[in-house]
């Protein structure tokens, strides 16, 4: 049935990415915990990335054909994000913090913002702010045509029974400018967090808050 409603993204490391049964691992956690792969965002460093160049892309290509999405973390803090923007089947962008601070009243890191949404857009990919803490930093992002942001100005990194809480005020939507979620959402989300179904998952990172992406359903 997965789990349309709740998109999750995971940090993936390199030591994960290089492991010569990856993709048939993580295709059947998927499989075990009924989560739909067009569910799952993978997040990657250029780090993770730059040992394995060619045996990286050939499992992201895989995972891409099944629906999985992809997301190039710490934008603008490497040696080659350009390049791996033109390589790598990322879906999105994220715009590291050390732009983001500030980004309302600093000019060097207001153009540097302003570049990055640009490049991605014109690149068809979305734009996510790593750590907005202010109402004036996401003011700036939103004229400026981020898509998503992330942040403590939605909501720290919370555990399980606090993040059920937190969901059902539905207050980070309201505070993102984000649709209200569908009725089903807490549901589908104590669905992942089934304990049950834990033990499969135990080797992937633990879930943010900030990475809910309430603004996508598929």
């Amino acid at each position: 049935m997965g789990l349309p409603s709740l998109p999750i993204a995971v940090n993936l490391s390199g030591l994960q990415l290089r492991h010569d049964q990856f993709v048939d691992h993580l295709v059947q956690i998927l499989h075990e915990i009924g989560v739909n792969p067009h569910c799952l965002r993978l997040e990657l460093t250029e780090s993770t990335l730059i040992q394995t160049v060619e045996s990286s892309l050939n499992k992201l290509d895989q995972l891409k054909k099944i629906g999985i999405r992809f997301s190039l973390d710490d934008f603008g803090t490497g040696y080659s994000s350009l390049s791996y923007l033109k390589r790598f089947p990322f879906d999105t962008v994220k715009i590291d913090r050390s732009f983001v601070k500030n980004v309302d009243s600093a000019p060097d890191s207001a153009a540097i913002t302003k570049a990055i949404i640009a490049i991605a857009k014109h690149l068809n990919l979305k734009v996510i702010a790593e750590g907005v803490e202010t109402e004036q930093e996401f003011k700036f992002l939103k004229e400026n045509g981020c898509d998503q942001i992330q942040g403590y100005l939605i909501a720290p990194p919370l555990p399980e029974k606090s993040l059920i809480q937190f969901l059902e005020t539905r207050e980070p939507w309201r505070k993102a400018g984000f649709p209200l979620p569908p009725p089903n959402f807490e549901e589908n989300l104590r669905r992942f967090y089934n304990p049950s179904a834990a033990g499969s998952a135990q080797n992937l990172p633990p879930v943010e808050v900030a990475d809910l992406d309430p603004h996508e359903t598929d």
